[in-house]
Order: C-alpha cells, then structure tokens, then sequence
C-alpha cells in the first residue's frame, strides 16, 4: 500500500512538471539581444586592427570571446552600419547591411576594425553608434569596420559544395 502512495505521489509530480513547465517560461529560444550598437553612419576607412574569436551572448549583449581558450577576455561590438539581428530557430543571425547571415551565435570569426578605451573615449564612441554605450558597462569595446572572416559559416558552405557529411 505504502509504495503505491509513493508511485501515485510520483506520477502526480511529475504530471504536474509536464504541465506546469511552459508556464513557467522556459523556452528553447534564445536569450534576447536587449543591447545592439551599430554606427550611425556608413565609413569608407578603417584602422588596420582585428580580434579573432567566438560570438556570445552576455547579459544581452552580443559579446566576442576573444581567442579560444577558457580565460579568454570578451568585448563588446558596434556593428557596421546597416547591421541587425534576429533570432532563428535556436540561435542569434547577426545579417550585413544587404540583409545576408554574417555571423551566428557560437560562430568562429576574424573581424577588422578598432580596439576602443571607454574610460577616456566614451562620448566618442556615443557619437558614432546608436543607441549610447550603456553607462554601467566599462570592459572593452571593438568598433567593427573592416571584413568580417566567418570560419564556421565558411566551412559549412565549403562541406555543402563538395557534399560532405556533417561532423
């Protein structure tokens, strides 16, 4: 009798976990980009610097992990003009100004562009990208205006083209 209290008890819990679950809010979607920073004008120079990493999303803003080792320091983008995102199926696409997939969230990437010191260039930065750099956020920042290499974009399309089966 005892363990057929404890079985009915069981299947009750976990009756109650099925349904109760999307209630709750937990979804397979991505976290929301809340903060997306693009320049508000189109530049024909860029400095010759780059960063090479992985794109990651952090407290909703999407963030590169610079290198590819576990201590690696993360720094916040400004998108070229005309740059956006959206959310597709279980993943963040960052598109060109043209509308095509640049980069997708966990991508490997090169970017060109510039390294920028808050600290002192804040008002700077404010200039040149919308919307502001928020005020609570200090770490470094990377303004990306040169070619955006997408390693993990460029291998799948070169497997597709020969035929190549996935990993």
């Amino acid at each position: 009798m005892k363990k057929s209290r404890y079985f009915v008890l069981a299947s009750l819990l976990a009756l109650l976990l099925i349904v109760a679950g999307p209630a709750t809010g937990c979804t397979n979607e991505p976290a929301p980009v809340t903060y997306f920073p693009v320049q508000i004008e189109p530049h024909d120079s860029c400095p010759n610097g780059a960063i090479e990493g992985k794109l990651v999303l952090e407290n909703g803003m999407l963030c590169m992990v610079l290198g590819f080792d576990s201590g690696a320091r993360k720094t916040l983008l400004v998108w070229p003009y005309g740059f956006s995102w959206r959310t597709e199926g279980d993943t963040i696409h960052v598109l060109d100004s043209d509308g095509r997939l640049a980069i997708r969230l966990g991508d490997a990437v090169k970017m060109g562009g510039m390294d920028i010191n808050l600290e002192n260039l804040r008002s700077f930065v404010n200039t040149l990208a919308a919307p502001p750099i928020p005020e609570d956020y200090s770490g470094p920042l990377f303004v990306v205006c040169g070619s955006i290499i997408n390693d993990t974009l460029d291998l799948e399309k070169a497997r597709e083209r020969l035929n190549l089966p996935d990993k």
